[in-house]
């Protein structure tokens, strides 16, 4: 093992409400992270990130921890990363600047979609209790140990047991009498979905919809409300998908740079979509559609 540094951590953590402006501008940095040992008070977990492999202890829980890190070869790396199956998550970081501060906007990806957290790191605890988040950050979870990172590689999302239920649209419009879609990838990058997301406390189920659609995909558009459809998945979460007639496509906007977009004929779209259950509920709704 080669180079090496201890220093103290002193991070808060916040989930997001929903991303910052600007943020389809910023250039992401893929990371997996592998866990060795995670126990109440020390976690050890290899991190690939940037062609570099890196072994982390850290110690203690909550806002100030003890971090060690040490620089990893390629083989000793090679060696240890069998060891964390079953215990990996995989992400996209994201660095934001806000006034001072550093914000570290992590995508996660895998069976740890939809979520996304921000990380912040300070120079002192007084520094960070004067911290004020900005209106985009949600809820803090730095002294939540279900969103820890080893505790999610371990034990999956929180409330993963609670029935979920998401908002989203079915974006269309016509060219030359025949309806077309669009269409993004999810998080992973290896689905194509219709945009769609959580309900936020201070919107109505279509303005959700609504905000998915545009963050998402980067449409702007009038939702139907009164044409909406609800399946069921077979991982049981409710999907209720409301018909949007696109008004505007943005050239940029905020997910750009984390999911493909295509617009295609719905004949297509129903090709890429692997989902059965959302197919049918996509079905029923274009036969209620009128051109």
């Amino acid at each position: 093992m080669s180079a090496s540094s201890t220093h103290p951590e002193i991070e808060r953590k916040f989930l997001l409400k929903h991303l910052p402006p600007g943020f389809g501008k910023l250039k992401g940095t893929p990371i997996e992270q592998g866990y060795l040992v995670q126990a109440d008070t020390r976690e050890i977990r290899i991190r690939h990130q940037s062609q570099n492999w890196q072994l982390t202890v850290k110690d203690g829980v909550g806002l100030q921890r003890r971090e060690t890190e040490i620089e990893l070869t390629k083989e000793q790396a090679a060696a240890l990363w069998p060891m964390t199956h079953g215990r990996r998550i995989t992400k996209t970081r994201f660095i934001y600047p806000y006034l001072s501060y550093t914000l570290e906007i992590d995508i996660f990806s895998g069976d740890l979609d939809p979520l996304r957290m921000c990380e912040i790191e300070f120079a002192s605890t007084a520094e960070a209790k004067a911290f004020r988040a900005p209106e985009f950050l949600g809820a803090e979870v730095t002294e939540a140990p279900e969103y820890k990172n080893a505790n999610l590689a371990l034990h999956g999302l929180p409330n993963s047991e609670k029935v979920k239920e998401r908002y989203g649209t079915l974006p269309f419009l016509a060219k030359d009498n025949d309806l077309y879609v669009v269409m993004v990838t999810n998080q992973s990058g290896n689905k194509w979905i219709f945009p769609r997301g959580q309900l936020e406390l201070d919107m109505t189920p279509a303005e959700a919809a609504l905000m998915e659609s545009y963050e998402e995909a980067g449409v702007i558009g009038r939702v139907l409300s009164e044409l909406r459809e609800q399946c069921t998945r077979d991982d049981n979460s409710i999907h209720h998908l409301y018909p949007m007639k696109v008004i505007q496509m943005l050239d940029e906007w905020p997910e750009a740079s984390i999911r493909k977009r295509q617009v295609v004929k719905f004949k297509k779209a129903i090709q890429m979509l692997d989902d059965p259950a959302m197919v049918k509920c996509a079905q029923a709704l274009v036969a209620r559609i009128s051109l």
